[in-house]
């Protein structure tokens, strides 16, 4: 056992309960005819074919679609049997490129209980022919799944088109009989067309390993090429098991990001495990649309990264908005957080508990967190100004901070860089890209180098401080945007600030601050100067700002999000390097 005073721990033992593919099973049991999925933007009949009626339903009254468990169950049956009768066979792929709408959860579901491989795209992957060919040789799907006719023509034009290895090729939008004859010709179904007459009777499959590849989930890709995360089926049980400790099947989650980001397949799995309700409000992600679900649909759990819940504290701090009535958590997660932007962001939402939360793509979720039913404020650090700790080590897993660049864990208390060690974590990413990232400590035990500057408490806490990718390095003292974000977000008048390293002739890089008002006039007067001596108070003279900047000084309305939510700060330090640092201009 490691010492106390080294930055290493373990989480208590775990054992896995089943095999992947029946993991969907339990919610149907735990509630049959409670609302399993929710599609906002989506018609009350479309795909009814598919799911059929379900009369002991509790409500039959919406415009939009909503089905129950059994319906869910019903129209997953159906659509494996229909790619079964093709010839797909399990451990070959699913390549799913959509925005968020029913079919995704369709295909998530059939995946599994095929045994299939799910990967979930950025459906504009299909306008880039050489981005399609790479990502489609390497994944070499049996079964595409597109979003419309215009995603087919790309699929088609840039890797289907001559292959007999794609068996199944199907187009969400329209009927099949308004396809062009190209495609037509070419096999492409519509979704409704190919499964809705199909058996609504399957079997998972028998057989099976825990080391079986069952998803590929890709990163965002803000400063390179995405990388693909290879998920067994036994890091799947883990995963979809690890973020449902506040889940029940009177749980109802509006999920707010793109769905082929990891953070949704995440929540959906832990979700329909738990016999929840998981809501797409919108095709695209939609601050309005989110805060309109959890108001009609009586959300009960909030998840969204911090630039989405400011997005939706602004609507809600209109005059005549409607707060959610049944919010019992919100999370904020896929970023660091402070305390006073937690708790602004309780009262906003008018919540019961709040949390902040992390992740990776690569599995880190499941690995630190806190414990059920956790509210921020009865946890360590909720009185500070200062980053908040993301919980303790969970079961089944291992952290360790290291000095950077080495195994060798650092005493409690001091920063480096965070280890992770455990069944919910990737081996390794597709075409064994990025080899450095792992290790193999002198017990055979499997370590992924997260980058992420983090620091372990004495009581087990671990806190992050921020990717050191996007660390100031002045002068040799290495400061977090994360810490000063936090400084920043909790002053009068700021609706978000960010603030990134700029290379400098002297220091080696500055840090500068851009900050996003609540209102046009919300900022007090001398502003920018308040902001400078609150961060020379809150972490000495040696973090002073170099320079802070109102984002309309960038030439921009918004901060520039990714599809998960999490500003691009590569395109924020391009427009300051290009404008130059110095005095602002306003």
């Amino acid at each position: 056992m490691a010492s106390t005073s080294l930055s290493e721990a373990s989480g208590p033992p775990w054992t896995p309960s089943q095999y992947y593919s029946f993991i969907f099973e339990e919610g149907v049991k735990a509630n049959p005819h409670g609302d399993a999925f929710i599609c906002m933007h989506q018609d009350a009949h479309y795909l009814s074919a598919m799911a059929g009626p379900d009369d002991q339903r509790e409500r039959q009254d919406r415009t939009y679609l909503a089905w129950t468990y059994t319906q869910m169950e019903r129209a997953v049956n159906r659509l494996c049997s229909a790619i079964a009768a093709k010839g797909v066979q399990p451990g070959q792929s699913m390549a799913v490129l959509t925005w968020s709408r029913v079919e995704w959860g369709l295909c998530m579901w059939a995946a599994a209980k095929l045994r299939l491989v799910f990967v979930p795209l950025d459906p504009r992957t299909l306008e880039r022919a050489e981005e399609t060919r790479n990502l489609f040789g390497v994944v070499k799907p049996a079964v595409v799944v597109v979003e419309d006719v215009s995603g087919a023509k790309g699929a088609e034009d840039w890797w289907c088109a001559g292959r007999d290895d794609v068996l199944v090729k199907l187009v969400c939008e329209g009927n099949g009989r308004d396809h062009p004859p190209s495609l037509q010709q070419a096999a492409w179904s519509s979704f409704e067309a190919f499964a809705s007459k199909a058996s609504p009777s399957f079997t998972p499959l028998p057989g099976g390993t825990p080391t079986d590849l069952s998803a590929i989930l890709f990163t965002s890709g803000t400063t390179s090429r995405p990388k693909g995360c290879t998920f067994t089926s036994q890091a799947l049980e883990f995963l979809s098991q690890g973020l449902s400790r506040n889940l029940t099947p009177p749980s109802r989650v509006p999920i707010a990001t793109a769905s082929f980001r990891a953070i949704c397949h995440g929540y959906a799995m832990n979700i329909w495990r738990a016999g929840g309700t998981c809501i797409f409000a919108s095709a695209h992600p939609n601050p309005a649309a989110h805060l309109d679900a959890l108001v009609a649909e009586r959300g009960t759990y909030a998840i969204m990264v911090p630039s989405s819940a400011r997005a939706v504290i602004a609507l809600l701090n209109q005059p005549g908005a409607t707060k959610p009535a049944h919010l019992e958590l919100v999370t904020i997660g896929g970023d660091i957080s402070a305390a006073p932007t937690l708790r602004r962001t309780k009262a906003a939402f008018g919540a019961r508990r709040a949390l902040n939360g992390w992740g990776m793509t690569e599995g880190g979720s499941c690995a630190v967190g806190w414990p059920p039913r956790s509210d921020f404020e009865d946890l360590p650090g909720a009185n500070s100004d200062g980053v908040l700790g993301i919980g303790y080590v969970l079961p089944g897993h291992s952290v360790r901070v290291c000095e950077l660049g080495t195994r060798n864990p650092v005493p409690r208390g001091v920063d480096g860089e965070m280890h992770l060690h455990g069944p919910g974590i990737i081996d390794r990413y597709l075409e064994d890209r990025y080899p450095e990232m792992w290790y193999v400590d002198e017990q055979g035990r499997r370590w992924f180098r997260t980058g992420d500057r983090t620091t372990m408490g004495e009581d087990g806490v671990v806190t992050i401080l921020g990717r050191y990718k996007d660390a100031v390095n002045k002068g040799g003292v290495m400061l977090s945007p994360g810490v000063f974000e936090g400084i920043l977000n909790s002053k009068e008048g700021v609706g978000e600030a960010q603030v990134v390293s700029i290379p400098h002739e002297h220091w080696g890089s500055v840090p500068v601050a851009v900050v996003r008002p609540t209102s046009p006039d919300a900022l007090p007067a001398n502003w920018k100067q308040a902001l400078r001596e609150a961060i020379v108070k809150g972490m000495g003279e040696e973090a002073a700002l170099e320079d802070v900047l109102a984002l309309e000084e960038l030439g921009l309305d918004a901060f520039p999000i990714n599809g998960s939510g999490k500003v691009m700060k590569d395109e924020l330090q391009k427009r300051i390097e290009e404008r130059g640092l110095g005095e602002s201009r306003l």
